[in-house]
């Protein structure tokens, strides 16, 4: 306990150099520098009759049980945040990363074949599927934007709400790369409508060369 404030600062600088890291390497690939994404300008990208749901894993420090005796320790953690269009925002708090991930792991070893892997399903479905339906409205196409562990996992394939069925047949549901690809798409396609009019080819004469 009394090395903790330390710790911490040694963590702060650490993930500080990890993210210039990050940034030389972008740099070194030849990406072009992106500005960060606004709450605003994420909310205008989600598509009409769409919802999205960010996924999240971070380091949380839990220090629940310190009463009894527990030493406060830092855990991996799973969030989520369920973005409408109009701007409304729900938090999903999934708890401990730990279970989700092994979940995934026995999952993906058969895609969901052997009674341990049926049961994983399920367990993903209660975990992470359940918890957001209350919050995704009259959407028809759910957003997903992944991380961590979460990137292995095809959402679409987990189980659905009657035996033998599957969450696709529940939902239509896409994977994202990253939210900036979703304003970056959007952005395109309003260019796009903006430069307006349409050029029409009839009738060409390809035999007719000048």
């Amino acid at each position: 306990p009394a090395e903790v404030e330390a710790w911490k600062a040694q963590l702060a600088s650490l993930s500080s150099r990890k993210e210039e890291l990050e940034r030389e390497l972008a740099g070194m690939s030849g990406q072009a520098k992106r500005d960060p994404v606004t709450g605003a300008e994420l909310c205008q990208a989600i598509p009409p009759g769409c919802v999205l749901v960010d996924f999240l894993f971070f380091r949380h420090w839990q220090t629940a049980g310190a009463e009894a005796g527990n030493r406060p320790q830092w855990v991996d953690w799973l969030a989520g945040f369920i973005v409408h269009r109009d701007g409304t925002i729900y938090f999903a708090n999934f708890g401990p990363a730990e279970p989700v991930e092994a979940a995934v792991e026995t999952w993906r070893k058969d895609q969901g074949a052997s009674p341990a892997a049926q049961e994983a399903g399920q367990f993903l479905r209660k975990k992470l599927w359940l918890p957001l339906e209350p919050h995704l409205g009259n959407a028809s196409t759910v957003l997903i934007s992944t991380d961590g562990a979460l990137s292995k996992l095809p959402f679409a394939a987990l189980p659905g709400k009657e035996p033998g069925s599957f969450l696709l047949e529940e939902k239509s549901i896409a994977v994202i790369p990253a939210l900036q690809t979703l304003v970056t798409l959007a952005q395109e396609e309003r260019r796009a409508q903006e430069a307006g009019g349409m050029l029409i080819v009839a009738g060409v004469d390809y035999d007719n060369r000048i």
